[in-house]
């Protein structure tokens, strides 16, 4: 009789999909769907790995594109920026700069310069009070 049991090699990739509304709640602060739907609006086009959320046809956005666990860290990052510098700056940003979306939150600082123009240190600067 033949064994049942059988060995699987390679590797495996659980591809987790999310609602707009699931993916708003797994932000740290959560947001709306609605919310969610601007960013991605945003970030299709901009981002390569948003651009399936286009329509080609319509020239907006898919509703029927299902966000996964992939997109949830870049869809962070842009809600910790838009957090910070508003949807404006948020816009020219993506436009000027999309590959700051695409790294990993510890390289953004370091490899890419703030909008004022200074990189982020990580010494501390001593105050008045601290230099004398």
């Amino acid at each position: 009789m033949a064994s049942l049991t059988s060995v699987l090699t390679g590797t495996t990739q659980i591809i987790v999909e999310l609602t707009r509304s699931e993916a708003g709640k797994q932000l740290v602060p959560p947001v709306t769907e609605r919310t969610v739907r601007t960013y991605l609006d945003l970030a299709s086009l901009f981002l390569p790995p948003f651009y399936e959320f286009r329509d080609e046809n319509l020239g907006g956005l898919n509703r029927f594109t299902k966000i996964s666990i992939w997109h949830l860290p870049i869809l962070q990052r842009i809600r910790n920026y838009a957090r910070t510098k508003g949807m404006k700056q948020l816009r020219i940003r993506l436009a000027k700069d999309p590959q700051y979306f695409l790294m990993e939150e510890k390289n953004n600082d370091s490899q890419h310069q703030t909008d004022d123009g200074e990189g982020s240190s990580s010494e501390v600067q001593p105050t008045t009070a601290q230099a004398a």
